[in-house]
C-alpha cells in the first residue's frame, strides 16, 4: 500500500465518532437476529445462523478499527465489553461447530463463511495468561468474586482460536480439580500434573482407535517436542499394528495425520 511513491490517490480512515456511529448501527442490526445471547443458540436454522455470523463479524471488524484509537472506549457504544465478549464466544461455537463436524448429509450454507477467526485473536490472551487467571481464581474468597473470574476465563478461552481446542480441559481443570488444590501447594505443578495425565490417557485412546503401535507413537510424539515437524504418512504407516493395503493407506493415513495435529494442538501447541 505504502511502497507506491506517486500514490494517486489519498486513503483516508473513517474518524472516531463515525466509527462509533457505524458500530452502533451494527449492533442494532444484531439486535433485530439476536436481541440476547442466548438467542444465538436458538436461531431456527442455518440461513439465520449465516446472517449472525455476518452481523457480528461486522462488529467485530469495527470494534477493532475502534481499538486503534488511544482513547476508545466501549462505554461509548450500544454495547458493553462483557455483552461483547459473550457473543465472541457464541461466535467462536459456532465456528468451531462448523469446523468439527465432519458427517453432514447435505452441504451447509455456513462452509464457504469466512469466520476471519483472526478478529477474535488477541496477543496477550495464551496459556501463561490463562493459567495467571486460573491461580488468581484459585485464591480467591468469595463465591461472587469466583464465578466472576471463572466467566472471564471461560470467554477467554472459548473466543481465542489458539485456545479452542484447549477449551474443554481448562474447564475441566478448572469446575473439578481447582477447589481440590491446598492453599500452599505448588499451583503450576498441580497443573501440570493434570495436563500431562490427560496428554497420556489421549495418547493412549488414540493409539487404541487408530490400532497404532503406543510405543512408536510416543516416539513421533517425542520427535515433535524436539524437532517442532509433524510425522509424515509413511511415519504412520510404520506405527500401525497392522500393515496397511494401499487402498487402505489412502483411507486410513489422513485420518490418523488429522488426529494427530488435533492431538498436538490441544496438548503442546503454545506451551
Amino acid at each position: 500500500m505504502f511502497s507506491n511513491k506517486q500514490p494517486k490517490e489519498d486513503i483516508e480512515t473513517p474518524s472516531y465518532d463515525e466509527l462509533i456511529a457505524d458500530f452502533d448501527k451494527a449492533h442494532d442490526a444484531l439486535m433485530v437476529i439476536t436481541p440476547t445471547v442466548d438467542d444465538v443458540d436458538n436461531l431456527p436454522d442455518e440461513d439465520a445462523q449465516k446472517l449472525f455470523v455476518l452481523q457480528f463479524r461486522k462488529l467485530m471488524q469495527l470494534k477493532n478499527m475502534l481499538s486503534n484509537f488511544a482513547d476508545f472506549d466501549m462505554d461509548e457504544t450500544a454495547m458493553d465489553e462483557q455483552t461483547f465478549q459473550d457473543f465472541t464466544s457464541k461466535y467462536a461455537d459456532l465456528s468451531r461447530q462448523i469446523r468439527e463436524s465432519s458427517i453432514k448429509e447435505k452441504v451447509s450454507v455456513l462452509d464457504d463463511v469466512d469466520f476471519e477467526l483472526e478478529l477474535l485473536h488477541r496477543d496477550e490472551v495464551n496459556v501463561a495468561y490463562i493459567l495467571h487467571l486460573l491461580r488468581e481464581l484459585h485464591g480467591e474468597d468469595s463465591d461472587e468474586a469466583k464465578e466472576n473470574k471463572r466467566q472471564v476465563i471461560a470467554n477467554l478461552v472459548a473466543s481465542d482460536p489458539t485456545l479452542m481446542s484447549k477449551k474443554d480441559l481448562i474447564e475441566r481443570f478448572m469446575n473439578e480439580h481447582l477447589d481440590g488444590i491446598p492453599a500452599n501447594a505448588d499451583f503450576e505443578n498441580e497443573f501440570e500434573f493434570f495436563w500431562e495425565k490427560e496428554k497420556r490417557l489421549a495418547l493412549e485412546a488414540l493409539a487404541e482407535e487408530q490400532k497404532l503401535n503406543h510405543e512408536r507413537l510416543e516416539k513421533l510424539v517425542a520427535r515433535y517436542e524436539l524437532s517442532d515437524e509433524m510425522p509424515l504418512r509413511e511415519d504412520f504407516a510404520e506405527a500401525l499394528e497392522i500393515k496397511p493395503t494401499i487402498l487402505q493407506r489412502k483411507r486410513v493415513l489422513p485420518v490418523i495425520t488429522d488426529k494427530f495435529k488435533s492431538f498436538v494442538d490441544t496438548f503442546m501447541s503454545g506451551f
